[in-house]
């Protein structure tokens, strides 16, 4: 967690010093070719990074490391062939007819695809990286990947921003990066498994395909659900108001990724248990995660859903004001990261169930987006999308009953993170009267803001006993950098 807070943090400096350096429409050009990338890649890689902890923990190393050798190498072949449809996508006529007059999709757009060509190369494998340094419990490594990742794909970025490059010469320097990172990938795989690289593994491409391919429908709902959104304002809107959108949908640092990242320590955890027949054990401890989760995510998201236009003007400026409803709207759905779900129902084995899941997830985030965007315009994509997350929570829940033979009552603790909301509202309401009463400095304001909220909510939570002695215990461990109580 501390290594994926350190990685976001570098991502985050990247749109707020792009935004500063380039006018909106280069900004909502740029944003819609990495949109369009990742929804690709995304889709394409179907989950092969996310089977590596069903098959690699009940394997010696002989077997991980044909394993993920194989997956390596599978991996490459995808984002060789995703490479080639971005150019010929990049070189696709403007009277073809497959591209839009407007937006982020226009011929003008897609011709910058081509230049991110070689990107998926060495990115896609990459992706299994973090995932098996986890399963190997080398987590610091891990750690410095991400870390390593997100300053080098920043850098990459901004560099040739401050040097004055076009669009298409940032995205080559992108790419370069992309196979940086498969370079890593080869390296970390010959210390890891220094043994025979001549042994074949026991799981075939299509075994592991029939597994990924439903769990990559998870991942795929789940960037449907932060792109869907965007998709809808590109085809719709011109792309500087794409950039605006964009910048509100700004992913805050460390706040969602909280719940993943814990989702992840435990999921092998989850699958031995699952795998002895002890699966309420197992449902009991993703209990208690969420809980503990919530109390970190609630009050750290009731900051920013209250400050949304402060901390919208400090990072973009005045100009990007009018993306604060969109980002209040992101912020709320914030509070809902509190597990992963998915995690859950692929370490009882049951993949098919995460498909079923993401199918419906992105039905009703369609039915309930699309209406929006005629409703309410430029907030409607936004808004469907925070509203779509309540029945999507709601399906999981009822697949991970049916995976674990137990009532969907005995799966998410609906009463107990209720009670964590009730706490962060109440937590936050010296902070709403303050921010409507006193003008001020955005930056004092949203400082003021965050600390009334955070002591409020420290100070109700510890007196209610939501809030432990063991818990304020781990936070000043935290603090001062001390992860564990060993």
């Amino acid at each position: 967690m501390f290594g994926r807070t350190m990685a976001t943090i570098s991502e985050a400096l990247t749109p707020i010093i792009i935004i500063r350096m380039l006018s909106k429409t280069d900004v909502g050009l740029l944003s819609g070719a990495m949109v369009i990338y990742s929804t690709a890649a995304l889709i394409l890689s179907t989950g092969y990074p996310a089977t590596l902890f069903y098959f690699l923990p009940t394997r010696d190393a002989v077997g991980r490391g044909a394993l993920a050798r194989r997956m390596t190498f599978v991996l490459a072949v995808v984002g060789a062939l995703l490479g080639a449809l971005f150019w010929l996508a990049g070189h696709l006529p403007a009277d073809s007819g497959l591209t839009s007059s407007t937006g982020v999709f226009d011929p003008e757009a897609l011709s910058l695809l081509s230049a991110l060509a070689l990107y998926p190369v060495g990115d896609l494998p990459s992706r299994m990286l973090p995932n098996l340094l986890v399963i190997e419990e080398r987590t610091r490594a891990a750690a410095v990947f991400g870390i390593v990742k997100a300053v080098g794909m920043s850098a990459a970025t901004i560099v040739p921003v401050l040097a004055g490059g076009s669009l298409a010469t940032i995205l080559w320097c992108v790419s370069g990066f992309g196979l940086l990172q498969g370079l890593m990938l080869l390296y970390v795989l010959r210390k890891l498994y220094p043994g025979p690289r001549g042994a074949r593994s026991d799981v075939g491409v299509g075994e592991m395909t029939r597994f990924s391919v439903p769990l990559g429908l998870t991942d795929v709902v789940s960037m449907l659900n932060a792109r869907l959104d965007r998709y809808l304002i590109g085809l719709s809107f011109p792309a500087s108001a794409f950039a605006e959108y964009h910048a509100g949908a700004f992913q805050v640092p460390v706040i969602n990724d909280i719940a993943y990242a814990v989702g992840r320590v435990y999921a092998s955890d989850f699958t031995r248990l699952f795998q002895a027949g002890r699966a309420r054990e197992a449902i009991a401890q993703w209990r208690l995660s969420i809980h503990k989760v919530a109390l970190l995510v609630v009050p750290l998201a009731s900051i920013f859903i209250v400050a949304a236009e402060e901390f919208i003007q400090l990072l973009f400026t005045d100009a990007y004001l009018h993306a604060a409803s969109i980002f209040r709207l992101y912020s709320l759905t914030m509070l809902g990261r509190v597990a992963a779900f998915g995690s859950v129902i692929v370490a009882a084995g049951k993949p098919r169930l995460v498909a079923h899941a993401a199918l419906f997830t992105l039905l009703s985030n369609a039915v309930i987006s699309v209406p929006c965007l005629f409703a309410f315009d430029f907030v409607g994509p936004a808004l469907g999308t925070a509203i779509a997350f309540v029945p999507m929570v709601w399906y999981y829940c009822r697949c991970i009953a049916k995976a674990t033979d137990l009532r969907v009552s005995e799966t998410f603790p609906l009463f107990d993170y209720c009670r964590v909301l009730a706490l962060g509202a109440l937590a936050a309401t010296p902070a709403v009267l303050f921010k409507v009463n006193v003008s001020m400095n955005p930056i004092f304001k949203l400082l003021i803001i965050a600390a009334l909220i955070l002591v409020c909510f420290g100070a109700l939570g510890t007196a209610l006993g939501f809030i432990s002695n063991d818990d304020w215990r781990f936070v000043r461990r935290f603090l001062r950098g001390r992860f564990s109580s060993a």
